[in-house]
C-alpha cells in the first residue's frame, strides 16, 4: 500500500525525534544552532552488525520537498552530519527529498579518505518506520500536544 506523505505535516520534529528515541534507546538531545546531527545512535544493526548513525531531521515547519535550501542558513547542514565518527549518515524529512540533497550526501559519504554508508528517509518512510513501531498515533497526538 503506498503511502502519502501529508501525514508527516502533522508530525512535528522533535515528536519525530522522540520516536527514534522509542525504536533505538539513546538519548535525546535538545536542538541547538551549531550542532552536526539532530540524533545519534550507535544501536543501528544491518543484519548481525551494529553502526553508528548521525540522523539529520527536518521536520514539517517547511512542508515541501526538501532541497538545498532546507539545509540550515548557511545550507550547510550535510558538511557537519559528515563531520560526525559515524559509519552511516541519514537525512529525514517529513515529505520529498531532492536530487541535489541526496547528490551531495553521496560526495560525502563517499569519499575515499572516510567512506560510509548513507540513506535517506522521506515522508512516506518516515510514516512506514512510524505505523511499523506502532507510534503514528503516539506521534500525531504528542503532536498536538507539543509546544513550539
Amino acid at each position: 500500500m503506498p503511502y502519502d506523505c501529508k501525514q508527516m505535516k502533522f508530525i512535528k520534529e522533535s515528536v519525530f525525534k522522540e520516536c527514534l528515541h522509542k525504536i533505538l534507546g539513546d538519548s535525546v538531545s535538545k536542538d541547538w544552532g551549531g550542532e552536526t546531527s539532530d540524533y545519534y545512535s550507535s544501536h543501528v544493526h544491518l543484519g548481525e552488525k551494529q553502526f553508528s548513525c548521525a540522523f539529520l531531521l527536518k521536520g514539517p515547519a517547511n512542508f515541501r520537498p526538501m532541497g538545498m535550501n532546507h539545509l540550515g542558513k548557511n545550507n550547510d547542514q550535510i558538511v557537519r552530519l559528515s563531520k560526525e565518527p559515524v559509519d552511516i549518515l541519514i537525512v529525514q524529512h517529513s515529505h520529498d527529498i531532492l536530487q541535489p540533497v541526496k547528490e551531495t550526501l553521496k560526495v560525502f559519504a563517499t569519499q575515499p579518505s572516510n567512506p560510509r554508508r548513507y540513506c535517506f528517509i522521506d515522508g512516506r518512510d518516515s510514516l512506514r518506520l512510524l505505523k511499523a513501531y506502532d507510534l503514528l498515533d503516539w506521534a500525531v497526538e504528542e503532536s498536538k500536544n507539543a509546544s513550539g
